[in-house]
């Protein structure tokens, strides 16, 4: 008679053939679902491999992405050498064996500078890329700040010959991200409107531990001319004519004019706080221009956020990127969707200077006439503060509808502040920002450029092979190092796509 542990042991044999057949099985099934995952993303990725067909992402450096970038137009594209002496090896491993993975994106997206001929100026601030620096995981990633230096190189210039090229060191914040506003050229050297900027992160010795590059779309200055003849001057005539001003003089003792030192804004929406006072330069664009832009949908936009590389007096010259380049223009939702059309958009940044006591915001909306919502059912939104608010679509519930989709009169909360719009958010942990995982506002992942294909989606191809979000398709391991069973970020819809 067998004893029980006899048993026992003739059946150690049996076990050991039926795991070892489910690991095969396990394993065909990953290559056959990451041979899927590879063809479904070639239309991001093609063009991107070696002559021999195999791929030549392997290296962990920007240089090794922006290398294989597929041109489309003569857009200029910095190489950054694996063989650089400051380069560290740590640096340029394979992103499977990387150390820190660092993504970096600009927080406006799309920046148009505002002096026409330097005759009038909004006075923008500088555009800003946010970074994060994190160390991998096992045992779990780790934001990294503290004795780490991260530097920013405007290679743009550098690849036109400027010696030495703009560059400069980040400031770390709330030891969470660091951060640094970016000094581009002037309005007439902005030949690029993709302006790329190298990072480099160090420790307090020195040692790399990690390169990246984050483009920032630049145009310089808005569609005034489509409209106006010597748009600079003509526009004062017109402030003079129509609002009694003196501009005109004043530019010819020699002062440009600054919009906002009378358009300042809201900064609440209490009655009465801003009576008497010039109305947001939002709030008196769209306003005064909504009813020459009426009926024209996304077109009424892209008269004044001109597309970006349109050559002024030869605009067939060079090809007519656009506005947004993300997966969003490329299902069909356009600016109207999020923004609302001109007539809409304009009412509601009126509705709340009018609520503000402003009695000639009441005047601007008599003469317009709204298109899809009665005025009484739109909340009044402050420009810059309250922005279509992203989860209006993505609930993390259900993926979004994309016949009905739309974030209009969905804004972010006002109390929030700019801490509630989607570059300056952080996910549930409140660690990790939006933009180092989805990438900048207008130009989320999956990215199209219209100049360089991929231009906008470096960080995450050269870390985990992919256009698309980080973690997309469960490649937690990206940053965890192993597969992770949920995510503490926020819930996820997964249906197989890359975003």
């Amino acid at each position: 008679m067998n004893s029980p542990d006899s048993s026992h042991l003739r059946g150690v044999p049996a076990l050991a053939a039926w795991v070892t057949a489910l690991l095969l099985f396990l394993a065909s099934l990953v290559w056959l679902v990451s041979s899927g995952m590879r063809a479904g993303n070639a239309d991001f990725i093609s063009g991107m491999n070696g002559q021999d067909g195999t791929a030549s992402l392997g290296q962990n450096d920007p240089g090794a992405v922006l290398g294989n970038l597929r041109a489309q137009d003569a857009a200029p594209v910095p190489v950054l050498s694996p063989s650089s002496s400051s380069a560290s090896s740590s640096v340029h491993k394979d992103a499977a064996e990387s150390e820190y993975v660092l993504s970096a994106a600009g927080l406006q997206g799309f920046y148009q500078s505002s002096a026409p001929d330097d005759v009038w100026t909004l006075d923008y601030a500088e555009p800003q890329i946010i970074a994060q620096l994190i160390r991998r995981g096992p045992p779990f990633p780790r934001l990294v700040t503290e004795n780490v230096t991260v530097t920013w190189e405007l290679a743009s210039a550098k690849e036109r010959g400027h010696s030495p090229a703009p560059r400069g060191r980040m400031l770390s914040v709330e030891d969470s991200w660091f951060q640094a506003s970016i000094p581009l050229p002037g309005r007439r050297e902005m030949s690029d409107p993709y302006q790329v900027v190298i990072l480099r992160a160090m420790d307090k010795d020195g040692t790399p531990l990690a390169e990246s590059a984050a483009v920032l779309a630049t145009a310089p200055g808005f569609g005034c001319a489509h409209c106006h003849d010597n748009a600079g001057e003509a526009i004062l005539e017109a402030h003079d004519r129509h609002q009694g001003t003196r501009f005109l003089e004043r530019y010819a003792g020699g002062e440009i004019v600054a919009c906002r030192s009378c358009h300042d804004g809201l900064t609440s929406t209490d009655k009465g706080e801003k009576a008497g006072r010039g109305m947001s330069v939002s709030a008196a664009l769209h306003g005064w221009h909504a009813p020459y832009l009426t009926d024209m949908g996304a077109n009424a936009c892209m008269t004044c956020h001109i597309a970006l590389g349109r050559a002024e007096k030869a605009p067939d010259e060079q090809p007519r990127p656009l506005f947004a380049r993300d997966f969003h223009t490329e299902r069909g939702i356009d600016c109207t969707r999020c923004h609302g059309v001109m007539e809409d958009h304009a009412l509601a940044l009126l509705k709340a200077e009018r609520e503000a006591g402003q009695m000639p915001a009441a005047a601007a909306m008599a003469a317009i006439k709204p298109r899809f919502m009665p005025v009484a059912d739109m909340d009044g939104r402050l420009p810059w503060i309250q922005e279509p608010d992203c989860t209006s679509c993505h609930d993390f519930m259900a993926r979004p509808d994309l016949r009905t989709a739309s974030a209009f009169n969905r804004w972010t909360p006002a109390a929030e502040g700019v801490g509630g719009l989607y570059a300056e958010r952080r996910d549930d942990m409140l660690m990790v920002r939006c933009t180092t995982c989805h990438g900048a506002p207008h130009a989320v992942y999956p990215a199209r450029n219209p100049l360089t294909e991929n231009l906008d989606n470096i960080p995450p191809i050269q870390y985990q092979h992919l256009a698309a979000p980080f973690g997309s398709r469960k490649n937690c391991a990206v940053c965890h190092g192993r597969a992770m069973e949920y995510s503490a970020h926020h819930p996820l819809v997964e249906d197989g796509t890359a975003n």
